[in-house]
């Protein structure tokens, strides 16, 4: 038998905490099963069997774990788990009996102190999954011995014939315990923390007080989808009732579900924009189920739901048999230069509250396009003010054009022109407005006669009229939209012509009136 170990006495109500390894007990079955609970899985029928200090919710984001929180399973008391490991034989008898079905597990031993829990799992996609962490006082030197503390996660429901261990080295169905897996026996996930002497592991807090650990391992099984299981998973100390053994269950890993996401928006924009597109977010679910699949979800980031986008509800159902569900953003339009604000979706368990994805989306302003310019006699210096544009195109009135974000042009004619700039964002929304500039060339300034030439009437309705004035005798009249775009080209010989506008659609154009070198644009609103 064992020749030396330390026995702790322990009560139930008390919050321990030691060291940077952080553990308390709930007396609350439901609150502590359901902690597990992640995606894709509702828990029901839950039983818990251990002693009022065998179990208990923990934290190790500042020790050596390696999962952050979650609940432990202990075959004495949870605080032997506590670090540094000042002990190689840390044990605490708490009088529980053991389990017939661990018994079972390893044949030729007898368990005692067993902690377990049970409970029925509906599942929601084609595999259950859960991780784990394992650690012993019994390690290392017990290994190969006649105690060899156990625990197990069985699976039991339909297309499984027989209850399942899923807590077994991956790739076989050797199950985790101190003779299986150790620094020989499937050594790369076993890690050696200390015999209760050796630095650091004896005065470094970051370290726990159990002997040896597994690395973060994951018990699996194939299972169908909108079925029920049952789940038990039972720890205990074997061949004799001391030295600490436990099993870390990370928070929300109890999971089977199997989706994706997607983002787009309308035409070419990639999401939500003002005054652009319309977002969607694509809910995909990759094994679609006999029973509806409820997606529930907090909802926070920088744009305030109902006020920058139409209200959304906090849950969106993929309706049975079905892949997705695609949720709408719809922009409100305001007024306001708001810069990219963002959605985010945190996908969470209402059992546990368990966070299991969270999406961050933006939603954009709406696009803008303005430019400045300076001009010296036929050259014009031009730049965007527009900080979010990540294209520009430019139309010069000339027939010229650029894609620079800043380009200087040279007119070949004196002239007034009505320069486009049209602008993309980062969303792949458009923007765009005109200008007139004006330049003169080195054979002079522009004719007086040109500012005497008349439109009329203005505004227009099924026509108008261009009136020049007698110094200009041929000119061509060209009328374009309020992105450069041209509508008609018309030459002019006569004092007056008269222009049909009835195919036009209502709204202002440019007439660019070219002579010879020299040119002016006049605008005229069709009604």
């Amino acid at each position: 038998m064992k020749k030396i170990f330390l026995v702790l006495i322990l009560s139930s109500f008390v919050l321990f905490t030691k060291a940077q390894l952080t553990v308390w007990t709930e007396p609350n079955d439901t609150t502590f099963i359901y902690s597990l609970a992640g995606p894709g899985v509702t828990v029901s029928n839950l039983v818990r069997t251990c002693a009022d200090t065998a179990s208990g919710f923990y934290n190790s984001s500042a020790a050596n774990v390696g999962i952050d929180s979650g609940i432990v399973l202990t075959s004495g008391s949870i605080l032997n788990a506590t670090g540094p490991n000042t002990s190689g034989s840390a044990s605490a008898w708490n009088g529980y009996g053991g389990d017939a079905d661990l018994d079972e597990l390893i044949p030729g031993y007898y368990t005692y102190e067993a902690c377990l829990i049970e409970f029925d799992m509906t599942v929601m996609a084609d595999t259950v999954r859960i991780n784990y962490v394992f650690g012993s006082e019994e390690y290392l030197e017990w290994v190969g011995s006649s105690f060899n503390d156990v625990f197990a996660f069985w699976v039991s429901g339909p297309g499984i014939t027989d209850a399942v261990n899923i807590a077994t080295v991956p790739g076989t169905d050797v199950p985790v315990a101190i003779n299986n897996v150790n620094d020989y026996s499937y050594s790369d996930y076993y890690i050696h923390n200390g015999d209760g002497y050796e630095e650091p592991y004896y005065s470094d807090p970051f370290y726990i007080q159990y002997d040896g650990i597994t690395v973060v391992m994951e018990g699996k099984i194939a299972t169908i989808s909108g079925e029920t299981y049952h789940m038990k998973i039972a720890v205990a100390d074997a061949g004799d009732g001391i030295y600490d053994t436990g099993v870390f269950l990370k928070t929300g890993s109890l999971g089977s579900l199997r989706m994706g996401t997607g983002y787009y928006g309308d035409g070419d924009a990639i999401g939500a924009g003002e005054k652009c597109s319309n977002g969607y977010i694509d809910f995909i679910n990759y094994v679609p189920g006999a029973e509806d699949l409820v997606i529930d979800y907090h909802i926070s980031g920088t744009a305030i739901n109902g006020s920058d986008y139409e209200l959304i509800g906090e849950q969106i159902t993929i309706p049975a048999g079905m892949t997705n569900a695609i949720l709408p953003i719809i922009p409100i339009e305001d007024a306001e230069d708001e810069g990219v604000e963002t959605i985010i979706l945190q996908l969470y368990n209402p059992q546990s509250g368990y966070i299991y994805n969270t999406l961050t989306f933006n939603l954009n302003d709406e696009a803008k396009a303005d430019y400045t310019f300076s001009t010296t006699d036929a050259t014009v210096s031009f730049a965007s003010t527009e900080e979010d544009a990540v294209s520009w195109s430019w139309n010069f009135d000339d027939g010229s054009v650029s894609t620079e974000e800043n380009p200087v042009h040279s007119y070949a004619t004196g002239g007034t022109y009505n320069v486009c700039l049209t602008t993309t964002n980062a969303n792949g929304c458009n923007a765009n407005t005109c200008k007139q500039v004006s330049t003169t060339s080195g054979i002079g300034q522009l004719p007086t006669a040109f500012n005497n030439i008349e439109i009329y009437p203005n505004p227009a309705t099924d026509h108008f009229v261009i009136e020049l004035p007698a110094e200009i005798k041929d000119a061509t009249a060209t009328i374009s939209n309020v992105v450069g775009e041209i509508i008609s080209t018309i030459s002019i010989s006569d004092d007056e012509t008269e222009i049909n506008s009835n195919a036009f659609t209502k709204g202002m154009y440019y007439v660019t009136i070219t002579s010879g070198d020299y040119s002016i644009v006049k605008t005229i609103q069709i009604q």
